[in-house]
């Protein structure tokens, strides 16, 4: 009896310290250095937007693994299309900062902006659209879902 309960706990422990192992090897470092500052911005780009009016909406949501083209709208306070604006957008994954990529978004029709966007694996990604237009800018945040790409 005693050898079974010896071997079961050889059996939890080497679990455990692989459990810490694994788990140590898989952390990217992936935290926010100065979460009162963090806060503070968050706040202020929160009030930086309600105070221009603008809003973005995504053309299309259903997006696939791989190469899309992500177009965004653009609206002012008055639910025109914001025009000649410059748009950046910065994907990322919530878990990781390894498959961050940023791209700039061209204006394909008026208050229409475009960009091939490349998303490598399915699952959810977050998006961080800023919109720049007269010395103004405001960032969007967005988490969307990324199917898996169709298999042939």
């Amino acid at each position: 009896m005693k050898i079974i309960l010896m071997i079961i706990t050889a059996i939890v422990l080497a679990a455990v310290a692989g459990t810490i192992i694994v788990g140590s090897r898989s952390f990217d470092g992936l935290v926010t250095e100065k979460p009162y500052e963090a806060g503070l911005a968050w706040d202020r780009t929160r009030k930086e937007k309600e105070a221009s009016g603008w809003d973005i909406a995504l053309a299309d949501e259903k997006l696939r693994q791989g190469e899309n083209p992500l177009a965004v709208t653009v609206t002012d306070r008055s639910r025109q299309l914001l025009r000649d604006a410059a748009v950046g957008i910065k994907v990322s994954r919530p878990n990781t900062v390894k498959l961050d990529r940023t791209y700039t978004a061209a204006e394909a029709a008026p208050g229409l902006y475009s960009a091939p966007v490349t998303f490598p694996v399915h699952g959810l990604w977050d998006l961080k659209i800023t919109v720049s237009k007269d010395q103004k800018s405001v960032s969007f945040d967005k988490r969307i879902y990324i199917s898996e790409e169709d298999k042939k």
